[in-house]
């Protein structure tokens, strides 16, 4: 455990049972902006006034900020591909004041920052358990071309845009690294604090947009014929179509007013997408014990999109899947929006996904960035520095939706995207533990940290403590630190407490050690109806596995748990058929030995 970890435990901000400590606290932000966009300009201009309480026992003498636009900038360091498109001069500050004092000194780059992170000094302090009004304006121009390796924002097409990381917001200063210190580098994702946002987004007439938030002014923007469709939409089953193909060419009369006037409470962030010429669909689901009864969920999508003409009963199954089964948290919000865009990303109540004509590849997609919901946006997880708290749990809910939804594929989905085909030839790169820094991997170790070793680690800690505890486990997990920064600790540490077992073991082997996929066959004695397999675990992670026994009277197939190595590296199982034993074969399951041949 690191020394920052150390005094979190120490300054009782964390405690040893995974509980928030006694004196736990985070900060917080109230936001009011005002956005202008107005397709086909891609001049993006804002302004807003924050009110940025203090919540920590520390006395603040700078701020620092997120800007995620200045990415964008040609020499900002990155590290994912991109093409010339992409680039733009990063977001332009136009004034910044505390207090309603303007500042007449810029904001400074971050010492050792690509210009993501800039702050300011403040002339006076902001003492614990105070807050302050910092009011900015800017602009920036919408990076033309979307399409980037790591796509998440930009133009979609000339009068389609979605609009992600569109305002400066305050970075996260926390109890554990206090000011967050990690660039945005579009490859590791990120770390925000929960905010109110009250926001207008000014468009022009004719162009719908979907946003983040609950609208407040629903009869001024939509005309009263689309503003009843779409509440008749929420309250029935089926899907109602509140623009088609038809509807282009009326659309100032269906969207007379540019004002759209959205608030939202407790969120992470905020995004909108914005067109004038997208198919909208909207339907409701029931998802019990939510506080707004039904749940509204809606398309919207270009023409040629065929996946999209199902993607609200798509989104409905997933949105009450994840409430009723895993993680059997109920959905949070009160609206899910998929939007058409250029990208595979999440955000608060809103998904941007591209199209996919592969059916399986597109339930399982959707499935994954509506299961964001929880990680990291229920829970404010710290995706910067431990990608496998959001994506590793965002692909291992999106292999249980699959499994429901496509039944025996499902598993060769989740291997076919997550594990790297060549493991043996890879492993020497993948064998990084999962508590590595998401900063400090790139490429194929990233991603196989972030999302499949993580997600199998999950996999393997169900079948350890059997599918009743590990709910359980989870969802105390879940709700202690629902609305707050879980670091990994708090997770080991819930998992202990809730299941009553030590799983340090468990944790040192998949988490803390450079260990890897390989189960070798040492040895296989039949009697018979009986056979007596010897396994070596000689990759050292602790994963269940199954022995299939093909005998006279047909095939039989054992299961063991990944509870059969937490003290010994090689074991000795014994099983027993209805009948002669002909063949015996070891089972990996999703969990890919990295030296088939030996197996």
């Amino acid at each position: 455990m690191n020394k920052n970890f150390q005094q979190a435990f120490q300054n009782k901000t964390r405690s040893a049972d995974g509980k928030p400590g006694a004196d736990y606290w985070q900060n917080f932000g109230k936001y009011v902006m005002d956005v202008t966009v107005a397709p086909p300009s891609r001049i993006i201009s804002g302004s807003e006034t924050i009110y940025y309480y203090n919540g920590s026992p520390d006395t603040l003498h700078e701020i620092y900020f997120r800007l995620v636009q200045n990415a964008h900038r040609k020499n900002a360091h990155r590290d994912s591909k991109v093409t010339s498109g992409y680039f733009t001069d990063g977001m332009n500050i136009i004034s910044l004041m505390v207090d309603k004092k303007e500042k007449t000194s810029a904001l400074k780059i971050a010492p050792g920052s690509n210009g993501t992170r800039e702050f300011i000094h403040l002339d006076k302090p902001l003492p614990p358990k105070t807050s302050v009004e910092i009011s900015v304006k800017w602009n920036y121009e919408l990076s033309e071309d979307s399409r980037s390796d790591q796509p998440r924002d930009g133009v979609i097409d000339s009068t389609t845009f979605f609009l992600a990381y569109w305002y400066p917001r305050v970075d996260v200063y926390d109890d554990v690294n206090h000011w967050d210190q990690t660039d945005f580098t579009e490859l590791q994702e990120f770390y925000n604090d929960f905010n109110d946002y009250d926001f207008t987004i000014h468009a022009p007439a004719g162009f719908v947009v979907w946003s983040t938030g609950e609208l407040k002014n629903e009869n001024e923007v939509l005309s009263g014929m689309l503003s009843g469709k779409l509440n008749t939409a929420q309250r029935f089953d089926s899907t109602i179509h509140l623009i088609t193909e038809k509807d282009f060419a009326s659309m100032k009369q269906l969207v007379p007013s540019g004002a759209w006037k959205y608030s939202a409470k407790n969120v992470t962030d905020v995004a909108f997408g914005i067109s004038n010429h997208f198919l909208w669909d909207a339907g409701g689901v029931n998802i019990p014990g939510s506080r707004w009864g039904r749940v509204s969920v809606q398309s919207a999508y270009a023409v040629d999109s065929k996946d999209f003409q199902k993607e609200v009963d798509l989104g409905k199954k997933c949105l009450r899947f994840f409430s009723d089964s895993l993680p059997g948290v109920i959905y949070p919000y009160s609206k899910m929006i998929l939007f058409n865009g250029n990208s595979f990303m999440e955000y608060p109540m809103m998904v941007n996904d591209m199209s996919d004509p592969d059916y399986d590849d597109w339930v399982a997609t959707t499935a994954h960035e509506i299961a964001h919901t929880y990680f990291p946006f229920f829970m404010g997880i710290n995706e910067s520095r431990y990608g496998w708290m959001d994506e590793g749990w965002a692909a291992f809910n999106e292999l249980n939706y699959s499994r429901y939804e496509l039944d025996s594929i499902a598993d060769w989905v989740f291997t076919n995207f997550y594990v790297p085909h060549n493991l043996k030839k890879a492993r020497k790169k993948l064998t990084s533990p999962l508590m590595t820094e998401s900063t400090q991997l790139k490429g194929l170790p990233y991603e196989f940290n972030s999302y499949g070793k993580p997600a199998l680690a999950y996999e393997a800690l169900r079948s350890l403590l059997g599918d009743t505890l590990f709910k359980k486990c989870l969802n105390q997990y879940m709700l202690r630190w629902n609305g707050k920064h879980p670091v990994p600790y708090d997770f080991f540490n819930t998992f202990n407490d809730v299941s009553g077992k030590n799983l340090n073991w468990f944790w040192r082997a998949w988490f803390f050690e450079p260990n890897y996929f390989d189960l070798e066959v040492k040895n296989i004695s039949v009697n018979g109806n009986s056979a007596s397999i010897t396994i070596s675990n000689t990759g050292g992670l602790p994963v269940p596995f199954k022995i299939q026994v093909l005998a006279e009277s047909g095939i039989e197939t054992f299961y063991f748990s990944a509870n059969e190595w937490e003290s010994k590296k090689e074991i000795t199982v014994q099983v027993k058929t209805k009948s002669k034993i002909q063949s015996v074969r070891l089972l990996h399951g999703v969990f890919i030995d990295w030296n088939p041949k030996n197996g």
